[in-house]
């Protein structure tokens, strides 16, 4: 029923590609029982991630250190994609510090005896949403120092779509704040500098 009116009113003020996401959906649900569908197969169907593709190599032993997104989504995403190119992820390395910027980092001692200790091929970074861009560069010249064998990663601000505890900006100027921040993260950083938005679902 509903899928006829959506079908008629086609022509009318619906646009035609709702309506065929609409036809794609009743289409799936008529087809599950039969294909052993389930929801997280509609979900892969109806909804096409446009996440890019991470390259952090195949395996090894990884570092992850930043912000609260490191100890949020981000970090869990970047975990879960690690874990499954064989990397050893560091589970007694609580590295990451809510409100934290590049500059608290970089006068972090705990980073510098777990780098030279652990000795990591891969380390990534979640950094950039608190203080901006000032240091990136430094912190990236002083973890070459003690892990001159490092492949490094660095994840910027991820996209604000809400005013936190460490920033007094409403969303909206904080949304521009942290896009001026990766802009200068990737001029700082070059080709290590992954923006968070493209890679999340």
């Amino acid at each position: 029923m509903i899928l006829t009116a959506l079908a008629a009113n086609e022509t009318a003020n619906t646009a035609p590609e709702v309506v065929q996401w609409f036809k794609n959906l009743f289409a799936l649900i008529a087809g599950m029982s039969g294909e052993g569908m389930g929801f997280d197969d509609m979900a892969k169907e109806l909804f096409h991630s446009n996440r890019k593709a991470l390259d952090v190599g195949n395996g090894g032993d990884a570092v992850l250190f930043g912000d609260s997104q490191m100890g949020g989504g981000i970090g869990r995403a970047f975990k879960e994609e690690l874990k499954g190119k064989g990397y050893n992820i560091c589970s007694e390395c609580k590295m990451h510090v809510n409100g934290s910027s590049i500059r608290y980092w970089l006068k972090n001692l705990n980073l510098k005896y777990l780098l030279e200790q652990k000795k990591p091929n891969l380390i990534v970074i979640s950094l950039g949403g608190n203080g901006g861009a000032s240091g990136a560069a430094q912190l990236v010249s002083k973890i070459k120092e003690m892990a001159p064998n490092a492949r490094i990663i660095w994840s910027g601000a991820p996209p604000a779509v809400k005013a936190t505890r460490y920033s007094s900006q409403r969303p909206q100027r904080l949304a521009k704040t942290r896009e001026r921040t990766n802009v200068q993260l990737q001029q700082a950083l070059g080709n290590i500098f992954v923006g968070p938005a493209d890679y999340m679902e």
